[in-house]
């Protein structure tokens, strides 16, 4: 099972911590799009694993679902219905073509001028999350079913003075929900 480390915990930036709502419904399995490939949310979640290290230790796998977001972005989402979760998105409305991507953070994502994606981990309910400061997601294969690959990326949470730090790993096979 999951073990963690506990310490004291700051609040979620806002705009992953938006995006994660927006793509919330993925996490338990909904059809996020009203056009999407998946009408009614009818086929069967994908699956992915992960490993996390630092901070918190723990390695965990459950449903992996990708969707457009509402009003817009795009994204992974990969959780059991509670923590521990990963959310992994971009700002553009397209699924993306298989390739590999980096990951930064969030706050740099607005003014990128090539596709790049930013992360965010939750360990546990109220905990707040730890957002990516770095990484790479490879997107192995894209098709309106599916998306593969694996992504592997460093996010932190707290103070910039004494960041609280985690490495993020795993592998995906996420049913697309639309887009």
């Amino acid at each position: 099972m999951a073990s963690t480390t506990r310490s004291r915990f700051a609040p979620a930036p806002l705009l992953p911590a938006a995006v994660s709502l927006v793509l919330l419904p993925l996490l338990l399995g909904c059809d996020s799009s009203p056009t999407g490939d998946d009408p009614g949310g009818l086929a069967a979640a994908g699956t992915f694993n992960a490993n996390v290290t630092g901070h918190v230790t723990t390695s965990f796998s459950g449903e992996a679902n990708s969707a457009p977001g509402a009003p817009r972005g795009w994204g992974i989402a990969l959780g059991t219905g509670a923590p521990p979760s990963i959310v992994i998105t971009t700002l553009e409305s397209e699924r993306p073509a298989a390739g590999t991507y980096s990951i930064i953070e969030s706050a740099l994502a607005p003014g990128a001028s090539e596709t790049v994606f930013f992360a965010s981990f939750v360990a546990e309910l109220g905990a707040g999350s730890y957002t990516s400061t770095s990484g790479t997601l490879t997107i192995q294969s894209s098709s309106p079913s599916s998306v593969v690959g694996s992504f592997s990326f460093q996010a932190q949470r707290g103070t910039v003075g004494n960041p609280l730090v985690v490495n993020v790993q795993g592998t995906f096979n996420a049913t697309n929900r639309g887009g």
